[in-house]
């Protein structure tokens, strides 16, 4: 009987291991329920987030919409400036026969007015000139500014676009 009692004593060894199995079997599916649970929160918290996200978005869409009506309306303003804007040179091309018609004005002047009557009145051509080359040399900083913010607003509403994926027309 001696080897019954061997047969017997694996047996039951066996079936303590069996029993050591199926208690850490208990504890995985335990574990394992507890992921669960988790995991059903997180996927409740990842609903609620995604509808902000989605409440983001349409807030997004109708922002660039709002900058490209902006982008629009700048454009236009630089397209008119572009057309009605006149370059230094052609300033300078329309100014020189002017000058060159002042001084032979002042030639005749000289004989038909006095001299400080002359100067004065030369002053103030030259004043009026001043002021409108002024005038021009701000245009054009006026000019180059429009274009830069223009500039920047178009990169901004493409990265936008890019960013929510959106092909610009």
């Amino acid at each position: 009987m001696d080897n019954q009692d061997q047969v017997l004593q694996q047996i039951l060894e066996a079936v303590g291991g069996i029993k050591t199995d199926v208690n850490g079997l208990k504890e995985t599916v335990g574990g394992i329920k507890e992921s669960v649970d988790v995991l059903k929160e997180d996927v409740g918290v990842l609903k609620k987030d995604m509808g902000l996200l989605k409440e983001d978005v349409g807030v997004l869409k109708k922002d660039m919409g709002l900058l490209k009506e902006d982008v629009g309306i700048i454009k236009e303003k630089v397209e008119i400036l572009e057309e009605n804007a006149v370059t230094h040179k052609e300033l300078q091309e329309a100014l020189t026969p002017i000058v060159n018609k002042l001084i032979t004005v002042e030639t005749k002047v000289d004989k038909c007015v006095t001299r400080d009557e002359f100067q004065e009145f030369k002053t103030t051509i030259y004043s009026h000139i001043d002021g409108f080359t002024k005038l021009h040399e701000t245009l054009d900083q006026e000019f180059v500014f429009l274009r830069h913010k223009y500039d920047k607003l178009d990169e901004r509403v493409t990265r936008i676009e890019q960013r929510m994926g959106v092909v610009a027309a």
